[in-house]
């Protein structure tokens, strides 16, 4: 586990990293877990990673944190191919989206 995976990390060299660990990662004997803030990072991520990446956010008056695959919430995935995971971060659009998918599902 590496939390703020960027942190530390030339940007120049942030591309190589993420390399290193998706070349170890494909070879099957580990599995790794990163955090970031980074829209930078979130550039740089290969579309295998990308279909592992998840969100990790809290709602309103809520104590505990949720997870959600990111191309699980609906039209990241076209939104993500129109623009890149980068965008919607810098946007604000994955947290208003949990905001609302929450509200859609506490009406019904």
């Amino acid at each position: 586990f590496f939390e703020e995976l960027d942190n530390g990390i030339h940007p120049t060299r942030l591309h190589l990293l993420l390399q290193l660990i998706e070349q170890k990662v494909s070879e099957g004997k580990i599995q790794m877990v990163a955090t970031s803030h980074s829209p930078q990072l979130l550039r740089l991520l290969s579309p295998k990673s990308l279909e592992s990446a998840s969100l990790t956010y809290r709602l309103p008056e809520h104590p505990d944190a949720k997870i959600q695959r990111i191309l699980d919430i609906p039209d990241a995935r076209r939104l993500i191919e129109k623009g890149d995971l980068a965008d919607l971060h810098e946007s604000g659009w994955l947290e208003n989206a949990m905001y609302f998918l929450n509200d859609e599902e506490a009406s019904e």
